[in-house]
This record gives structure tokens, C-alpha cells and sequence, in this order.
């Protein structure tokens, strides 16, 4: 089984969902929201930035720290690193990661709310390290709506909160909902916790 951040995250939050989107596969098809579509403007305008310096379309009306983009455009940071580990199989994709000698720096684009996941830096913090790219990790969250960032500087159980975290979903046989108030806008309308 592959696992990325959000699977991860998913099972965290409700591991029937887990089992529908990973599992069985039986997640039903929906359009992506206008958060995602935003998203996903925000995230390419960005990365197109790093790349070539095409600025970053003004009505898309993002915020980054003054003088962050040009930092690391002249650093030669680079955008949208796929980074990927074999035992475990374990897959993700950083926005921009900077590599100064055994140093690391990744920043993620946050659209909406700005809500930092340890279990994200964890993952990406122990991708760098079983790939050798880097033992001293810094991670930053930039909120480009909220205009704040937060920064997380993983410690040295990084990997093994992640291996231990994949173990405990290899256990899990049974995938039992997790009831919150998230339940009424599930697709899962079978699941005995939905009440849309």
C-alpha cells in the first residue's frame, strides 16, 4: 500500500473514509469546491513564479511575506518536489524545498483557515531524511489568505511517529467511523454517522 499526508491525515480523522477513498476505492466522484479550484490556481502561480518569474496574477489576490518569492527564486529553491521512500511506501509533494548543505527548508501554500498539521511536517521531515536529502528540517506554513505564516522545526521522532502511525492503520481491519460534526457534509451517505 502507497501512503501520502493526506491519506495519513484521513485515517486520523475518520478511518471509514480512509477505507473509501484507499481501500475500497468506493469514494464517490465530486466536483471540485472553488477552495480547491483556488487552490490550485494559487499553488501553479507560485510554482510558475519560482520557475521562471511569471508574476503571480493579481486577482488572485495572494499575500507572502515582503521579499519571500524573490528569496527564493534567488536561492534556486525548488517548486513541487515529488519526494518518495520504498519501505514503507510512502509518497509526497513538497511546494518549494531549499537545500543549503545538510539543511533543509520546505515551505507549504496554505489557501483558507491556516491550520498547521505536525503529522505534515512529520511526513515530509522523514521523507527528506530516509532519502538523504537533509537531517536538519525547517518547516514553514504560509497562510496566503490569513497573511501569517507559522514555522515547525521537526525533532528527531519524526519518522518514527510516522512509521508507528502507518503501523497502526496496517492494523486496523475493521475502519470504524469517527462521528463529528464533518459527518453531514461526507459523500458517504451509507455510513450510520451521516446526516446531510
Amino acid at each position: 500500500m502507497r501512503y501520502s499526508y493526506s491519506g495519513m491525515a484521513t485515517w486520523q480523522k475518520c478511518p471509514r473514509q480512509f477505507e473509501a477513498k484507499y481501500i475500497t476505492r468506493t469514494w464517490p466522484e465530486t466536483p471540485p469546491t472553488p477552495a480547491l479550484v483556488r487552490g490550485k490556481a494559487v499553488h501553479n502561480a507560485l510554482e510558475q513564479y519560482l520557475i521562471d518569474g511569471t508574476p503571480v496574477d493579481a486577482a488572485l489576490n495572494v499575500w507572502t511575506p515582503d521579499g519571500l518569492l524573490d528569496k527564493l527564486r534567488q536561492a534556486q529553491a525548488t517548486p513541487e518536489v515529488k519526494l518518495e521512500w520504498s519501505r514503507p511506501h510512502v509518497i509526497g509533494y513538497v511546494d518549494v524545498l531549499l537545500t543549503v548543505d545538510d539543511a533543509a527548508v520546505v515551505i507549504d501554500w496554505k489557501t483558507g483557515k491556516l491550520r498547521p498539521d505536525p503529522l505534515q511536517s512529520d511526513v515530509y521531515t522523514a521523507l527528506l531524511r530516509w532519502n538523504g536529502v537533509a537531517q536538519d528540517i525547517s518547516f514553514t506554513w504560509v497562510g496566503v489568505d490569513s497573511c501569517k505564516t507559522v514555522s515547525s522545526q521537526p525533532d528527531r521522532n519524526a519518522e518514527r511517529r510516522v512509521l508507528d502511525l502507518i503501523d497502526m492503520i496496517e492494523a486496523d481491519q475493521t475502519y470504524p467511523p469517527i462521528k463529528s460534526w464533518l459527518c453531514r457534509f461526507c459523500p458517504l451517505t451509507w455510513c450510520e454517522h451521516h446526516d446531510g
